[in-house]
């Protein structure tokens, strides 16, 4: 029996992320009731059957997101699929109904002359996989909001949207205080708890939470108010918690200094409450083999295609973890702080062998996608997942008598991995299903890149553009790495500094009428924190050197 999760969205860049990953997700659903038996991925864990008012069948994902009215932009608040359903205060209709079908992989876009962008896709191109519409830079320069590009479709109890009286600026508002202030309005509270026991209800054994969020913003403080709340209520349930870290200008002023405090601030209480936080940052991409903009739109592609793979340990049965199994190994002596790398895409050399790609591009190199981490670091504990390669992939060539005792490329991996991450307790997982790419995912690799994901010595003279409008990559595999590290060091110690500065610390506590002594009381949570996390070698000797 699958164990249901539920999936928290806050705010905007977090939604843009949420956007892509429930696209990615669909993209990679099976039609073809002759490659049933391929199937891995049990996607009951994350979405929900159900009916319409209608009687209708539909399939949405189990998930609650927040937002301003204004990023839903041409979405309805309900939804398309349940239009006119009463459960949420709609209208009611006695008379005639005209059943109006609307393809599933249409999105919610409009262009400036005000004309629905939608695609008609047949039951043959869904099941090949042959209908793919390039997403161009003009699509992405037209990217208003994530509704422009969901695909997937929602459940009516799904879109929950901030207070009237706190929407201006709550996205962009660096207040501590916003997360209270949007539950002391009694009916968004109360909607939030119909919504979410709705949501849990439905599951027969929930095994946990996902909660994605900003985490220097008052989108970041209203998730620690909900996982409180979750750990109240749920607390032996799994929460896994990725909050997304942006880029803040450096401290030369109050205003400056306010968002850095409240990162600190919502960092500390999150730590308090959730199983496992794996922070990400969208601007820093290093990954060789894409071409990407700076924009929400490109940004958040990569890091949902990291989370989607990473994720597949609690979501593929066969694996035998369940969130709670998964962060309880990770998250060793109460170190709840980990890192995500990955390899976008693992790089495979077309007409080659696993054992030469390996020696060429080795699991090392991986792009960590956290921010603020030394990654020289040892891993403490590790969970490896590669998906995508071949079953029919070359192992190796000859004179590797070495390796002869290897029949897969799961025993390749596995010795990979085991040479990397010896003496520390990791697990790995090789899924066979690479990433399934789909419109609006944007096109965003480089042209040595082939449909099917392989690396080709060929450079085509052919632009990115107008080479994947002829022949677009359809597919992708993935490597991620999930590691708990002393690396990880540099990100609570710069939190913790900021509380040195008296002057700021004294107007802050003003400005979000918080007493000075929650302020230190979130210090010495954080000191607490980072005595888990020993200083890292290097920055000891770099210390050294600079004290000389």
């Amino acid at each position: 029996m699958q164990r249901e999760i539920i999936t928290l969205q806050l705010g905007e860049y977090a939604n843009h992320v949420g956007a892509h990953w429930w696209n990615l997700q669909e993209a990679g659903f099976i039609y073809d009731p002759k490659q049933i038996a391929l199937k891995e991925v049990e996607n009951d864990i994350l979405f929900r059957q159900g009916l319409t008012f209608r009687g209708e069948e539909t399939y949405t994902p189990r998930l609650l997101l927040f937002d301003v009215r204004s990023s839903l932009r041409t979405l309805p608040e309900q939804g398309f699929l349940y239009k006119g359903d009463s459960s949420r205060g709609g209208v009611t209709w006695n008379g005639a109904i005209e059943k109006v079908e609307r393809d599933i992989t249409s999105n919610n876009k409009e262009t400036s002359e005000g004309e629905d962008i939608a695609m008609e896709v047949t039951d043959q191109e869904r099941i090949t996989g042959a209908c793919y519409i390039p997403s161009d830079t003009t699509i992405a320069s037209d990217v208003m909001s994530w509704s422009d590009y969901l695909v997937t479709q929602l459940h009516p109890r799904s879109v929950n949207l901030i207070p009237n009286e706190v929407e201006i600026g709550f996205p962009h508002s660096n207040s501590y205080c916003m997360g209270s202030l949007c539950l002391q309005n009694a009916e968004f509270s109360q909607l939030i708890e119909n919504q979410l026991h709705f949501f849990v209800e439905d599951c027969d054994n929930l095994q946990g939470f996902q909660l994605l969020s900003g985490l220097s913003d008052g989108y970041g403080s209203l998730t620690s108010q909900l996982l409180s709340s979750l750990s109240d209520e749920y607390h032996k349930s799994g929460k896994c918690c990725i909050p997304f870290l942006p880029s803040l200008p450096l401290i030369d002023s109050f205003d400056t200094f306010s968002p850095h405090l409240t990162l600190a601030l919502n960092l500390s209480d999150w730590l308090e409450h959730a199983s496992m936080l794996t922070p990400l940052s969208n601007s820093q991409l290093p990954l060789p083999f894409l071409h990407h903009q700076s924009n929400s739109y490109h940004t958040a592609s990569v890091l949902a295609a990291a989370i989607d793979t990473a994720s597949l340990i609690y979501r593929i049965p066969e694996s035998g973890l369940d969130m709670q199994d998964y962060t309880s190994i990770l998250t060793a002596s109460g170190r709840k702080l980990t890192s995500l790398s990955t390899l976008l895409p693992f790089p495979l050399l077309r007409e080659s062998t696993l054992l030469h790609s390996l020696s060429l591009h080795p699991l090392i190199s991986a792009a960590c996608l956290t921010p603020s981490v030394h990654a020289s670091c040892t891993p403490i504990t590790a969970c490896n997942i590669v998906r995508g390669i071949p079953p029919s992939y070359k192992l190796f060539g000859t004179g590797t008598s070495s390796y002869d005792s290897f029949t897969s490329p799961n025993d390749l991996i596995s010795h990979e991995f085991g040479s990397k991450y010896s003496g520390c307790n990791s697990f790995s997982m090789l899924a066979n299903s690479p990433l399934t790419l789909r419109y609006p995912f944007p096109n965003i690799f480089s042209s040595n890149i082939t449909h099917d994901g392989f690396i080709t010595s060929h450079i085509s003279t052919d632009t990115v553009e107008s080479r994947l409008a002829t022949n677009p990559v359809k597919s992708i595999p993935v490597s991620t790495a999930i590691e708990n590290h002393n690396g990880l060091f540099t990100l609570v110690n710069n939190c913790v500094e900021l509380f040195q500065n008296k002057t700021y610390l004294q107007l802050f506590s003003v400005a979000q009428k918080l007493e000075l002594d929650t302020l230190q009381e979130t210090r010495h949570s954080l000191l607490d924190v980072l005595d888990r996390y020993p200083v890292p070698e290097d920055l000891v000797l770099q210390s050294d050197t600079d004290s000389d």
